[in-house]
């Protein structure tokens, strides 16, 4: 597994962000998406990174914990259901 992170934020954005984008992925989407960057982790290397970062973040007191996903986690999630009462967005549940 190679190592792409320019610093602690960065992989603690990418790991807070990754379980939130790829929940709700369908496989179409994946077409749709533009081509990443050399730099940046796709697949099953993005998903084991992101879960390593994660058990580290989760054995963490929850006070800090708190801090650390109100600082990097994204405060909203683009919803694609394209539903008439749906905005597009929803609350980050983390």
């Amino acid at each position: 597994m190679r190592d792409c992170y320019a610093g602690t934020a960065a992989a603690l954005r990418d790991a807070l962000r990754h379980a939130a984008q790829r929940g709700g992925a369908s496989s179409l989407g994946v077409l749709h998406q533009g081509v990443p960057s050399p730099t940046t982790l796709t697949g099953t290397d993005a998903t084991a990174q992101a879960g390593r970062i994660r058990r580290q973040h989760d054995r963490l007191p929850p006070v800090p914990r708190a801090l650390l996903v109100v600082a990097y986690a994204p405060r909203d999630i683009a919803c694609s259901c394209r539903a008439p009462c749906c905005s597009g967005r929803y609350p980050n549940p983390e």
